[in-house]
């Protein structure tokens, strides 16, 4: 076996590993908010009050519309393993199916809700020209609360080296 083989096997083996952890933190969190939307159904059943910890932790999962620009936007910028400018971001909602025909100016609209984004601290802007912003524009990106995964910064660097190629 030659090293490109074993180092190509050995991504193979950490990606797989990756996925096996992300299934299970997944089926975690389903379970997670299986047993407080049960919880809150049984207590209000037995005429208790719900505990305040799980009011809490109720309250956070659903405090965000899923349907609305602002969660669409956050869904798009967290899902992207590159800066998008705006343009970019309305481009992945139209992918997505989400109806953009509602605005009069879609990408004003966008652009006003990327920069509160940007003011909360949940999005960072990126100048143009930099590394991490080859897209020539103003660029926006999520700011992970952690490291992308292995297989995401594998799957970004790859994306950079083709972009870099087209130019």
């Amino acid at each position: 076996m030659s090293y490109k083989q074993a180092l190509d096997k050995a991504h193979k083996e950490l990606e797989d590993l990756i996925s096996e952890h992300d299934r299970a933190e997944e089926a975690y969190e389903n379970r997670y908010d299986q047993l407080i939307e049960t919880i809150i159904a049984l207590t209000t059943l037995v005429g208790e009050e719900i505990p305040e910890i799980i009011q809490h932790r109720a309250l956070g999962r659903r405090s965000i519309n899923q349907s609305g620009l602002t969660y669409q936007v956050r869904t798009v910028l967290q899902s992207s393993l590159l800066p998008l400018s705006a343009t970019g971001i309305r481009d992945e909602l139209k992918n997505k199916g989400y109806d953009l025909s509602v605005y009069s100016n879609a990408l004003a609209t966008i652009y006003t809700t990327v920069r509160r984004l940007v003011e909360n601290g949940e999005v960072e802007e990126l100048t143009p020209g930099v590394l991490e912003n080859p897209t020539g524009k103003v660029a926006f990106e999520w700011k992970r609360k952690t490291r992308p995964s292995y297989a995401e910064q594998r799957k970004a660097a790859e994306q950079r080296k083709t972009q870099a190629a087209k130019k």
